[in-house]
């Protein structure tokens, strides 16, 4: 009897012994497979640590950076843009928003183009801080990124700022959230606040303008790609369909905000996931040549992608819509006509500032 106890007793530890291994065992594997897929984690599915958090951290205030030709539709509509990097040709949009008051150009505009952009500007923000609206960028990088984003702006943490000290704001940053606004002066190296006069002259002569800008740009990569599709402020597609009318690349736009709805389409969405990611890779290959050749190459892309895809074209109810194959030829021509039109504004403004 004695010895069947004895028997019994160490069965049981074994037993549970082998549970204990085989819990440690499902745990590693778990672990693993967690490892192997950050970056491709789905978003927001860890919560925010609160040493994390705004309130956390103890900062007071929060700062968005930018020029001085998109001040006057920032003061008019809000914070509605900026580009939250998920993948190598993935992300979404939404406001970035910093701790850091000093100088820097966390939006990587180039030094030298702020005097032709109208200057800089630095908005003093006041917004929602719960940890499910305001993230911290640095934290949301390493947790679904896998550290990319930081990679870049280690590079240069006096041009683009610290990734730990910055957060994307999920949501719409209305007017009334921006609590000051103080522009950059390149002589004292100090920041001015700007008299109510010279932000209403500046607003008003930019809404007297044909253009948006008085140079010459690139269109933009992250709309021409459909990433301003997952849009956090809800507030993009109004943007663009008031003020499409004074972007040269209003055009393009037109074509592509089309073949992004089809690939973003729901139902067509893992069917088209390959053709999607192939067309993302071309247009930032183009992109990234930043010259003439490289534009050519992308116009032609996108109007061969149109094309291509003109029988799957759906409206909001997923009706098929009619849609005419475009003539590259044709099209090419009113692009041409566009631009010319474009530079000889350009050129006139440039003779103009001269001359004064």
């Amino acid at each position: 009897m004695k010895k069947n106890k004895v028997q019994l007793r160490n069965k049981e530890r074994r037993n549970h012994k082998n549970k204990e291994r085989e819990l440690r065992r499902k745990k590693q594997f778990q672990y693993n497979k967690e490892k192997k897929s950050v970056g491709v984690r789905k978003l927001w599915s860890i919560p925010q640590p609160e040493e994390h958090t705004f309130e956390g951290r103890g900062y007071k205030k929060l700062f968005h950076y930018t020029t001085g030709d998109n001040l006057p539709l920032i003061l008019k509509n809000g914070v509605i843009f900026g580009d939250v990097v998920t993948d190598q040709f993935d992300g979404f949009n939404t406001p970035n928003l910093t701790t850091q008051n000093e100088f820097h150009l966390p939006s990587n505009v180039k030094k030298n183009e702020l005097s032709k952009r109208s200057g800089y500007y630095r908005l003093t923000i006041k917004c929602p801080t719960d940890s499910d609206k305001l993230i911290n960028y640095g934290w949301f990088d390493k947790t679904y990124c896998k550290g990319l984003n930081h990679k870049i702006t280690e590079t240069n943490p006096s041009h683009f700022g610290d990734l730990g000290k910055q957060y994307i704001y999920l949501g719409h940053i209305t007017p009334s959230m921006i609590k000051e606004v103080k522009v950059w002066n390149n002589e004292t190296k100090y920041w001015d606040r700007p008299r109510k006069k010279e932000k209403e002259d500046l607003c008003l002569e930019y809404e007297n303008k044909p253009y948006r800008h008085d140079f010459h740009h690139f269109p933009s990569h992250l709309r021409l790609t459909g990433l301003q599709v997952k849009d956090y402020t809800g507030m993009v597609e109004k943007f663009h369909s008031e003020n499409d009318h004074k972007d040269m690349w209003k055009d393009l736009y037109e074509l592509s905000d089309l073949i992004c709805k089809v690939f973003t389409t729901p139902q067509f969405k893992d069917q088209l996931r390959k053709p999607y990611e192939y067309y993302k890779k071309k247009v930032f290959e183009s992109f990234n040549r930043q010259d003439q050749e490289g534009v050519n190459d992308l116009i032609h892309g996108v109007i061969t992608t149109f094309n291509s895809l003109c029988d799957g074209f759906r409206n909001e109810e997923g009706k098929k819509v009619s849609c005419s194959k475009i003539d590259p030829e044709e099209w090419g021509n009113k692009m041409r006509k566009t631009h010319e039109d474009f530079v000889n504004y350009v050129t006139g403004q440039t003779l103009l500032s001269s001359n004064t």
